[in-house]
């Protein structure tokens, strides 16, 4: 868990009331992005990122991105950010994908994407623009190569959709998505066991669907996705869709088979096999204490350095 580029393991905040608050300062949901090759993308309003190594403690702010606010006053969410790595060229970059403007009355927007590479620094745009609109109040996912954002579903072109960008073509592709009722819920994009995963999430019957690919992800005619598995969170009032958690997200999957949930309040862990779910943050003594959210993310043992063969790195 970070706070002000500072992170404290779960352990630790289960044994500390006094950190475990400090971690617990965020007046809103924040969803980070999961490691990609030893690095952690950490966003920072709409001036730059952090690229860090939790492990080494090793950071860089990446500012005067590409990142500015639409022209239009509904596009509450201008863009986001995301960490990847090009397989070709063995090296990090950074992605950002932003509206420019932003209508969901008539139906029109203009989206822009940049690349800047950690070793050199440099930006340069993605041409041609995205196919279809995106959202972007949560991070995309990376996985094998590619990055994925799940189509906005307020826009006709963007419904039942991922958008997948290979990083070593630069270019851009869309995936049908798995059908679903046409119920009030939304879609996410997510990574499990480095494999591609669509959820989704429904309120009124506060449930969450997590799908796979049959084969590895295709294009195709939006056939061959399964149902992974299902969860009816309504048993578990910290994971509730109606009562205390409006976005759910599931991080990983342990050894055990076990999901581990993200409500931005609480984490637990799903077990499949009996259908249980363990909450593991906050304990009992905590939920009163801080109030607030905080921002869970996961860490690979890695010393990759954050920073390219021109650019200065600051370490604790």
């Amino acid at each position: 868990m970070p706070h002000s580029r500072r992170f404290a393991s779960l352990d630790s905040c289960l044994n500390d009331l006094k950190l475990a608050c400090q971690m617990q300062q965020l007046h809103r949901r924040v969803v980070s992005s999961k490691p990609c090759h030893g690095l952690l993308l950490m966003a920072h309003n709409n001036y730059g990122v952090h690229v860090c190594n939790p492990v080494t403690g090793a950071h860089v702010f990446h500012c005067s991105l590409p990142f500015e606010q639409p022209s239009d006053a509904a596009a509450a969410h201008p863009g986001c950010v995301g960490l990847g790595y090009d397989l070709l060229r063995e090296e990090h970059i950074i992605m950002v994908l932003a509206y420019k403007s932003r209508n969901f009355d008539t139906g029109s927007y203009t989206m822009e994407c940049s690349i800047r590479r950690l070793t050199d620094c440099m930006t340069k745009k993605v041409a041609p623009s995205p196919p279809i609109p995106v959202t972007v109040d949560v991070p995309p996912v990376y996985a094998g190569g590619k990055m994925y954002w799940m189509g906005e579903s307020r826009f006709s072109a963007g419904c039942s959709s991922v958008l997948v960008f290979d990083i070593c073509s630069k270019a851009f592709n869309v995936l049908p998505a798995p059908r679903t009722m046409g119920d009030s819920g939304r879609m996410l994009v997510a990574e499990l066991a480095r494999q591609i995963r669509v959820v989704h999430i429904c309120p009124n019957t506060e449930t969450m669907t997590i799908w796979r690919k049959r084969e590895l992800v295709t294009l195709d005619d939006g056939q061959g996705w399964t149902i992974e598995h299902w969860i009816q969170l309504g048993q578990w009032p910290e994971f509730s869709l109606r009562t205390a958690a409006r976005l759910v997200i599931p991080l990983a999957v342990d050894d055990a088979g076990r999901i581990l949930l993200d409500t931005g309040r609480a984490l637990g862990y799903y077990d499949p096999r009996n259908q249980t779910l363990e909450t593991v943050f906050p304990t009992s003594s905590l939920q009163h204490s801080c109030p607030r959210f905080f921002s869970a993310v996961l860490c690979e043992d890695s010393l990759v350095r954050p920073y390219g063969r021109q650019r200065q790195y600051y370490g604790t």
